[in-house]
């Protein structure tokens, strides 16, 4: 297994202004804690295509798709979230939940035509 990336190294590469498709998959405590919904909900906030799906392993794969600097802002709130002591939540706080990136890979943009849409898969 590689050597997981931290978050904000995603992001200092990737806020560019141009489109990117990002293909990035989550390890740590990324399940049971509303890691998917969050995603779409923060991508959809930020005009950004792709989906969100656990793995068997305990991971999270997810593709996010739109300008590097809206991708950015989801993985922002994502770590603003979930990431240890940087949550804004007490509890996730507390018990000591975080994430890291166990790969980040940037994929070809696919035509999105009017309306990117984020979905959650099952």
């Amino acid at each position: 297994m590689e050597t997981p990336i931290d978050i904000d190294e995603v992001i200092e590469r990737w806020d560019v202004p141009e489109e990117v498709r990002l293909a990035l998959v989550f390890t740590g405590m990324v399940q049971g804690v509303g890691f998917r919904w969050t995603t779409q909900a923060l991508a959809r906030q930020s005009g950004v295509a792709g989906w969100v799906r656990n793995e068997d392993d305990g991971n999270v794969s997810c593709e996010l798709q739109g300008t590097g600097a809206a991708v950015c802002d989801v993985l922002r709130g994502l770590r603003d979230q979930y990431a240890d002591a940087r949550s804004k939540y007490e509890m996730l706080r507390r018990l000591g939940l975080g994430f890291s990136v166990a790969s980040c890979e940037r994929r070809g943009c696919r035509d999105l035509g009017d309306s990117p849409q984020f979905e959650v898969r099952i």
